[in-house]
């Protein structure tokens, strides 16, 4: 059976006992993190805590792991992460794009040069002699056979991400193109079928969030008050009511609403979005 353990090597040895502190890494081809990761927000002690919805509450109280992005996991020669356990398989997913890490011992990057025992990082101006060390790589996985699973394991989510848009209807095809900020209102069908198709190709995990995520609706609220400009975008930045920034993109005013301190906000905006769906206040019987 194929081991379900991942050991880190350090290239120093054990002996150095060094520590390495690893932020959670955003994929490089997606730009994101992966979906168990949540950004955080400073409390009045200064601490970050994650951005919950109540879905993601629902699901830590029932034994899930969530990953802060602000915290490092601290890793070192030998340390090891068990797949079977949710803790190490939640912390490894973290950290696992981490240009500190390397697949193996003898990896190389798209240019052919090792990542830990590659060119040199830079040339020095005054002493025209190269500096900083060989490679960005640390630390190296000892069971390179996993780096076959993880690969197996993205073709299965391209696999779900495909199903997904196929079994989409052609409006809703239309709309889901409208939240990933994408207008194909009068683009040919079959055109944007394959712009989802290279999207969910690329960046699985995007399209599978996009029709199965907690996000969708906030997502959907905020293209829609753009459109309605109930929402501006005023230097870079997505404001309410003149003064309230929700964030620089549709993703970070997506988080922005997710907070607990955001109903009121969030409310404000859905009354002014969608007025024909606010209850009325029923007539009194005449007397």
């Amino acid at each position: 059976m194929e081991s379900e353990k991942i050991v880190l090597k350090s290239v120093y040895g054990k002996t150095a006992r060094q520590t390495f502190h690893i932020l959670p890494c955003k994929d490089p081809v997606t730009g994101m993190y992966p979906p168990h990761v949540r950004e955080c927000y400073l409390d009045d002690q200064q601490q970050p805590q994650m951005i919950l919805s109540e879905k993601d509450k629902e699901f830590v109280s029932n034994g899930g792991v969530l990953i802060p992005a602000a915290v490092p996991i601290v890793v070192q020669h030998n340390t090891t992460f068990d797949l079977s356990n949710p803790l190490d398989k939640a912390r490894w997913e973290a950290i696992k794009n981490s240009k500190l890490i390397a697949n193996n011992r003898l990896q190389k990057d798209e240019k052919g040069n090792y990542v830990i025992d590659g060119e040199k990082v830079s040339i020095s101006a005054t002493t025209k002699m190269a500096v900083g060390k060989y490679g960005l790589a640390d630390l190296y996985i000892e069971n390179p056979g996993l780096v076959a699973k993880s690969k197996n394991d993205f073709r299965r989510l391209v696999a779900k991400a495909f199903q997904l848009v196929m079994d989409d209807s052609a409006a809703g095809r239309v709309t889901k193109c409208k939240l990933l900020e994408k207008d194909m209102s009068h683009a040919e069908p079959s055109d944007v079928e394959d712009y989802l198709l290279t999207m969910a190709q690329n960046n699985p995990e995007k399209i599978i969030d996009l029709y199965t995520g907690t996000d969708t609706a906030n997502r959907l609220l905020i293209i829609d008050a753009l459109d309605k400009h109930v929402l501006i975008k005023r230097d870079n930045l997505i404001i309410y009511a003149d003064n309230i920034v929700l964030g620089a993109s549709v993703d970070a005013a997506v988080t922005f609403l997710s907070r607990p301190d955001s109903i009121k906000v969030k409310e404000l905006i859905l009354q002014e979005t969608y007025p024909e769906l606010q209850k009325k206040p029923k007539k009194g019987n005449d007397s």
